[in-house]
């Protein structure tokens, strides 16, 4: 590739150097849908300020990402690349651990897709709530800490006269419950 063809990415300490470009590279596939856009090729090199080696004795080194996304700007794409490296651990975490998704409650492969399908709808909610309609503090809770702040804490429930009545404290109305509302409306109003 041309010198002038790389872009620079980003210098880190100890005077590493990451610059990227993007290759002009066709590969020969054999089956390729006609309405499928072309796999977009970024490169990354990795060198040292003063030419040093690194450890292994390779003065450069190589990283290629593959995509399928061309309205990002080639800097911008490698950006939102790193930014989500690591994160489907989390979730990973999360599902197994905090919303039961590792103990299958059947022997039958229906029920347990029925089950992990379950645990994941509940975290993509838990999700939507905590970047919709719950305070800032709640933004990286996890669902334990929820459980006991938020769901435990809306009222309690009460038998009377036939009835079942929900009893909502005070200050859990105007502490969680009325601003959410107020930011629900406000993203209706916006979006309808």
């Amino acid at each position: 590739m041309p010198e002038n063809s790389w872009k620079l990415y980003r210098t880190q300490k100890g005077g590493v150097i990451r610059e990227w470009s993007e290759v002009v590279y066709v590969p020969s596939q054999v089956s390729e849908k006609k309405d499928s856009l072309p796999y977009r090729y970024l490169v990354i090199s990795v060198r040292r300020q003063q030419g040093e080696l690194f450890e292994d004795g390779t003065q450069v080194r190589h990283y290629a990402v593959v995509t399928n996304l061309w309205e990002m700007e080639g800097q911008a794409l490698l950006e939102w690349q790193r930014g989500k490296a690591g994160t489907v651990e989390q979730v990973h975490h999360i599902l197994i651990s905090d919303l039961a998704g590792g103990v299958f409650p059947s022997y039958r492969h229906g029920a347990n897709a029925a089950w992990l399908r379950l645990q994941v709808l509940t975290y993509n909610l838990l999700q939507l709530l905590k970047k919709v309609a719950l305070a800032e503090e709640y933004a990286s809770a996890q669902p334990k800490r929820l459980r006991f702040a938020i769901f435990t804490m809306i009222g309690r429930l009460v038998k009377h006269a036939g009835q079942m009545l929900l009893r909502i404290a005070t200050e859990t109305w105007e502490a969680i419950i009325a601003p959410a509302r107020s930011r629900i409306a406000a993203l209706i109003l916006i979006w309808g």
